[in-house]
């Protein structure tokens, strides 16, 4: 199988003396011999749907300004059994940065089928002091994780709106999104902690 790339803006979004909003978006579509093709490619714009009901929530609440969302989206891992994309998301209003995301998708391509994140993984509370100890060697103090508890870390790590979970070649990206952002740490000894 393929992987090309495909852009969508919209910014009819408000009328336009109200403001400027915004989205711009890259997304991977697959295209070759694989099973539930179909599927794959409407699960992968599926993120793509969400942030444009998102853009239309936030322009219908502020009514008026300028706001940008941009997605970008990565293939992280391509083999004949696993498929993994990243969409790095941000917004700015007014100009200035307000939010960001990392979300993850993960296919089996011997099958065409969804990997659900929250499967992927043996989350427990051992796992998540694991994680922190693993996020301070790999990213150094990040303020918000250490004044997080060990059960608040586990419950961003088990929960399949916040978790972020992608392969690639030296292994897996591990991580969660919060209220100030996302981190990730590399797993490259992730078959110990595999549910299947």
């Amino acid at each position: 199988y393929e992987i090309s790339f495909e852009n969508y803006e919209r910014d009819d979004f408000l009328e336009e003396e109200e403001g400027d909003f915004l989205m711009v978006c890259k997304y991977p579509v697959v295209t070759g011999e694989v099973p539930n093709i179909e599927g794959i490619n409407k699960e992968i714009i599926k993120e793509i749907e969400y942030v444009e009901e998102h853009v239309e929530q936030v322009a219908e609440y502020l009514g008026g300004g300028d706001y940008e969302y941009q997605v970008n989206s990565y293939v992280t891992y391509m083999s004949e059994d696993v498929l993994s994309i990243a969409y790095e998301e941000y917004a700015y209003l007014e100009g200035d940065f307000f939010e960001s995301h990392i979300v993850s998708v993960n296919f089996d391509m011997e099958t065409g089928m969804i990997l659900k994140n929250t499967q992927l993984l043996d989350v427990n509370d051992a796992f998540s002091i694991e994680f922190r100890k693993r996020c301070e060697k790999q990213n150094g103090e990040i303020e918000d994780i250490s004044y997080m508890s060990d059960q608040e870390i586990t419950e961003y790590l088990t929960d399949e709106e916040s978790l972020i979970v992608f392969y690639t070649p030296i292994g897996i990206e591990v991580g969660f999104n919060y209220y100030d952002g996302w981190v990730t740490v590399t797993y490259s000894d992730y078959q110990k902690y595999q549910q299947f």
